[in-house]
């Protein structure tokens, strides 16, 4: 069969059996290389974990004594807390008809130091109705 550009166009007879070749997808080494990457994943994302995991402060059990120190506000909106020195988490709370909360980590060094907490430092506002 011509076309009209001169060219021949071949259809393919569709009664000829199509030849099928069988590929054995699951080889011994394939299923040991499949094991061998899922136990490397596994074990990567563990020590991903463990590296992070230590990374984090452990001497909050050595000022155990410290941590749930609980201030109220003088007339002037200030407070004064005694903490050794080390790291910390300021967590604090000031309620009425916006709530803000502040949670600050500090590193105390020295014999005074003064944190302002004001809205723009604040962790979350949330609004009472």
């Amino acid at each position: 069969m011509e076309s009209r550009t001169g060219l021949q166009l071949r259809y393919r007879d569709q009664h000829l059996p199509e030849q099928r070749t069988f590929v054995k997808t699951q080889s011994i080494a394939f299923g040991l290389a499949t094991w061998t990457l899922r136990t490397a994943l596994l074990l990567g994302l563990f020590s991903a974990g463990w590296l992070v995991y230590q990374r984090l402060p452990h001497d909050v059990v050595s000022n155990a004594e410290n941590v749930n120190n609980k201030t109220i506000l003088d007339q002037k909106g200030q407070s004064t807390v005694a903490v050794s020195p080390g790291n910390w988490w300021v967590h604090a709370v000031l309620s009425g008809e916006e709530d803000l909360e502040w949670r600050l980590p500090i590193s105390v060094s020295g014999a005074k130091q003064t944190i302002e907490l004001d809205p723009r430092n604040a962790y979350t506002r949330t609004k009472n109705f």
